[in-house]
């Protein structure tokens, strides 16, 4: 008799996609910029920004947070027209009958007035936020020890099918999962890691929608929700503090360091006896819930035109100062004044 089999091995799966392997983008920056650059002196100009939905799920709350020279109400800074945040709403994927369609927004600013002659250059950075989720899948089998020998069965690590997004996933085991009739249930661990493969950092999906850093508390930070479905005999069950049970399985928050985060589920096989001269293949789907925050920069150069900047350099004309008489600025006072 075979001694049992089916303890989980910490074996990493594969980010492979439905197609092969998944990207890691989710939004495309199609366009970021200022026009006309170069701009003249405190004269409008336009910013736009185009966006793209390249993943495979919906991008909810899109939008866009402005910033980095100094942006303000006079003549000497940037000052924005209608605010510093581009909102797009949602971001819809590409479908088999139709491609994803990219969005545009726009802000407008008024550039500083430079002395006439000076130019410039200026860097404006924006961070992106949005709501996402990857969607993933792996393969389990649940076999009778009889049926294990029968077919010489050998355990194989789990892999796993990520859809396309920043966030992907890794599942550790093997595979098949094998028990003894009399045993009526197996209990395992089922592990993943959550890795963040994109270029920016994710946040907890209750805190969006979110339109600046500011939105985002700092135990918001880097936390994804998972959440793993119930199928067929495997059942999930809800046992640590950071997990809770739902109607399809078992959800728990997972934090992220250093772009990784783990997290173990108890995974239950029931009715084991059912399934003696069996084999049954579980397909488990796993969906990763998160917001998601990424930056771009742009510059442009502003050109003085001394439009109004002269007077306030302290900088006279010609003509004024010829018709300086003695009782102008720097003579001494006449007698009789004081």
């Amino acid at each position: 008799m075979l001694a049992l089999i089916g303890a989980i091995l910490i074996t990493s799966g594969c980010m492979n996609g439905g197609d092969g392997e998944a990207s890691t983008e989710a939004i495309s920056i199609n366009q970021f910029e200022l026009s006309p650059n170069p701009a003249p002196g405190a004269q409008s100009t336009s910013m736009q920004m185009q966006l793209e939905n390249v993943g495979d799920a919906e991008a909810t709350d899109v939008a866009a947070n402005v910033f980095g020279p100094t942006i303000g109400d006079d003549d000497r800074t940037w000052t924005a027209e209608d605010g510093t945040v581009m909102t797009f709403n949602n971001l819809q994927s590409s479908t088999d009958t139709q491609p994803a369609i990219p969005q545009q927004s726009s802000l407008t600013f008024t550039t500083p007035d430079l002395e006439s002659g000076r130019n410039l250059p200026y860097d404006f950075n924006a961070q992106i936020f949005y709501g996402y989720e990857t969607s993933s899948s792996t393969n389990l089998q649940v076999m009778s020890q009889e049926r294990y020998q029968e077919t010489g069965a050998t355990q194989q690590s789990t892999s796993v099918s990520n859809s396309d997004g920043p966030i992907q996933l890794e599942v550790q085991g093997s595979t098949p999962i094998v028990f003894q009739q009399e045993q009526g249930a197996r209990t395992e661990d089922l592990c993943i890691t959550v890795r963040n493969a994109g270029t920016g950092s994710p946040f907890y999906p209750d805190a969006m929608p979110a339109e600046s850093s500011s939105d985002i508390e700092d135990q918001e930070e880097n936390r994804v929700q998972v959440e793993i479905e119930n199928v067929g005999n495997i059942v999930f069950l809800a046992e640590d503090d950071d997990e809770i049970s739902t109607g399809d399985g078992v959800q728990a928050d997972v934090e992220i360091i250093g772009n990784e985060g783990f997290h173990c589920f108890n995974m239950e096989a029931t009715g084991l006896g059912d399934v003696t001269q069996l084999e049954q293949t579980a397909n488990i789907e796993i969906e990763t819930r998160y917001g998601y925050r990424e930056e771009t920069s742009t510059s442009v150069t502003v050109e003085g035109r001394g439009t109004g900047s002269t007077g306030s350099s302290g900088s006279s004309s010609d003509d004024g100062s010829d018709d300086d008489s003695e009782d102008g600025p720097g003579a001494p006072p006449t007698p009789g004044d004081e």
